[in-house]
């Protein structure tokens, strides 16, 4: 019906445009219309649908539209095509890149909590251990990536910053992250944050990631992780959907806690002394070719991206993307600009969502220690939900949970670890150190599935 429309109103206006002694302005509006109704019924019809990705189809769409100001318009209406985002990418792309822990300040001799940031970028980095001995461990991991690494530095160098009052406002508003993280929430809690920080970082690390990202970047991904899980309540989406539950109503049933993480994060830095994003420049001109762009609006879209991206309903999408992206790099090809922008999002965002499932791959005692976490928190759920006479949600039933741990773990190491980090590997090699790991922690579930171990066998050898 649709179709038929915009059809017979592009006929119509084909023969208004042939009518003799029509002025030039009233043929140039017409035009426009003309152009607003085919990039609608472009939309509605998805002949070329566009995604956030940058597929070959908004390529072709953004290929197709000269860049006049109204055809900018009508994409920032009707399409997902971001040019002010583009250019904002394309300004801090001409950055150099860096490796950020080669000039970090070796951790002092005294303190139990700088002997464990001695590992700080290090795949093998003990969060839960660092939590122990830490007030606050978002603050105080966070502020040794930005800092010691030279990364604040280096913004106020860049002229990226509006004043040096940053680090004071950063610092504050990572102790007030980390006092969000509610205890309540066995394993999403201030420690988890603290653990996807630093495995941020060691991604972040690796030759074949680095050279995507400049110090914002770096910036973003750090507060992302930081942010990624506050506030969670320990019981998950499906839960909140099932009690309709306030947050629930106000985010429709979609990405609902990963909604509220995010707008959490951004109402607390409202509070002034909070504030480090309004510090960030909104009219930075470029000292290459004077191109002004704002920083706020490009650092706000991409930690709303990488945030949301962490629901793992995105999971299997997540994949496909990353596939497609790991065979475009293997092409060659040069992007556009959107393009470009839209592959650095999707990287920022599988670095994120793949640290925030990284525990399978760690060394085994650590990973045995999240593994208990994770699932008390999930059993908790479920003697809620059975509390409430409500269906208990997948992992969630703790009588039949405990008896078959090692056959729920390699479920979620062969049917979502393992396919999600298989292109991470193939486009950065290095990534291997992780799966390697992988591959060590589920030979030993396999072999505790063998021996038909229980929760309470495998997790008395990991205290003894």
């Amino acid at each position: 019906m649709a179709k038929r429309t915009f059809t017979v109103a592009l006929e119509k206006l084909h023969h208004v445009l042939e009518v003799e002694h029509l002025s030039e302005e009233a043929k140039r509006h017409l035009k426009d219309v003309e152009e607003l109704i085919r990039t609608v019924d472009q939309q509605i019809n998805g002949q070329r649908r566009l995604n956030r990705r940058g597929t070959s189809q908004a390529e072709d769409l953004i290929k197709d539209v000269p860049t006049t100001e109204s055809r900018r318009d009508l994409l920032l209406t009707f399409t997902e095509v971001d040019p002010d985002h583009a250019d904002t990418h394309e300004v801090i792309a001409r950055s150099p890149k860096k490796k950020m822990f080669g000039s970090m300040l070796p951790p002092s001799p005294s303190g139990a909590a700088q002997q464990f940031l001695a590992r700080a970028g290090q795949f093998d980095f003990d969060a839960l251990g660092y939590a122990e001995v830490c007030e606050s461990p978002i603050r105080g991991l966070g502020g040794h990536l930005m800092v010691s690494s030279g990364l604040i530095k280096e913004l106020n160098e860049a002229c990226w910053l509006t004043s040096d009052e940053f680090e004071d406002r950063m610092g504050a508003f990572l102790i007030e992250i980390n006092g969000q993280y509610r205890p309540e929430a066995i394993y999403h809690g201030a420690a988890h944050a603290t653990d996807v920080m630093a495995t941020v970082a060691w991604f972040l690390s690796l030759e074949g990631f680095a050279e995507h990202f400049s110090q914002m970047d770096y910036l973003m991904a750090y507060v992302a992780a930081a942010i990624h899980d506050v506030g969670h309540p320990g019981a998950n989406n499906l839960f909140q959907s099932k009690i309709m539950s306030k947050l629930a109503i106000r985010y429709n049933d979609k990405s609902i806690l990963e909604n509220f993480h995010v707008a959490l994060a951004f109402e607390k830095m409202q509070q002034p002394a909070l504030n480090w994003f309004t510090l960030l420049e909104k009219d930075f001109a470029s000292p290459s070719d004077e191109a002004r762009v704002n920083l706020q609006q490009y650092v706000r879209r991409g930690l709303i991206s990488m945030v949301l991206a962490t629901d793992m309903a995105k999971h299997a999408a997540h994949i496909q993307e990353l596939k497609h992206a790991v065979e475009k790099a293997k092409d060659g090809s040069q992007a556009d600009k959107q393009a470009a922008l839209d592959t650095k999002l999707l990287l920022l965002e599988t670095v994120l969502h793949a640290a925030d499932i990284s525990n399978p791959l760690k060394p085994q005692n650590i990973m045995l220690a999240w593994t208990r976490r994770v699932l008390d928190e999930f059993w908790n759920q479920g003697d809620e939900e059975k509390s409430r006479a409500l269906p208990i949600s997948p992992l969630c039933d703790r009588e039949a949970g405990r008896s078959t741990v090692p056959k729920g773990q390699l479920g979620f190491i062969n049917f979502v670890i393992a396919p999600f980090f298989a292109p991470i590997v193939d486009l950065i090699p290095q990534a291997v150190l992780a799966t390697n790991q992988l591959n060590q922690n589920k030979l030993y579930w396999e072999q505790k599935d063998k021996e038909s171990a229980s929760y309470e066998h495998i997790f008395s050898e990991e205290v003894e």
